[in-house]
């Protein structure tokens, strides 16, 4: 990676595993103008992972299109944006630790994640998804 303030090379100084959001946390020195700045190494979704639909389309998995979704389903919390960034969160590592067979996702299969988690959270947003984005 390069500096973001002189383009120059950088090595990394520090780095730490995100177990729970699959996210690499970098600490990075610059080689040249020897500034120090934080990076964050994290999957990108839409080139690995698309949705398998009932009729047999593929889109890809898009994280902020299921943000947007569930923060529709929150809006009438006190924080929806921190919530439904968590939910979110959450729903991802449940998408991974349910197993993803080349790249593919059910979509039935992730309404599914998405009801029960946002069950497990607030019953009245599983209403509301459910009102709203289940077949």
């Amino acid at each position: 990676m390069v500096c973001i303030y002189c383009g120059y090379d950088t090595t990394v100084a520090n780095s730490r595993v995100q177990k729970l959001s699959n996210n690499v946390w970098r600490r990075r020195k610059c080689r040249s103008c020897g500034a120090i700045f934080t990076s964050i190494e994290k999957p990108h979704y839409p080139a690995n992972i698309v949705i398998f639909s009932e009729d047999g389309s593929l889109t890809p998995f898009l994280p902020e299109k299921l943000f947007l979704s569930v923060y529709g389903c929150l809006r009438h919390r006190q924080n929806p944006i921190e919530d439904a960034k968590n939910i979110c969160d959450t729903i991802t590592r449940k998408i991974f630790a349910n197993g993803v067979a080349d790249g593919k996702v059910k979509k039935a299969e992730l309404r599914n994640i998405i009801k029960v988690t946002l069950n497990r959270f607030d019953k009245t947003a599983m209403v509301h998804y459910q009102a709203f984005h289940a077949k």
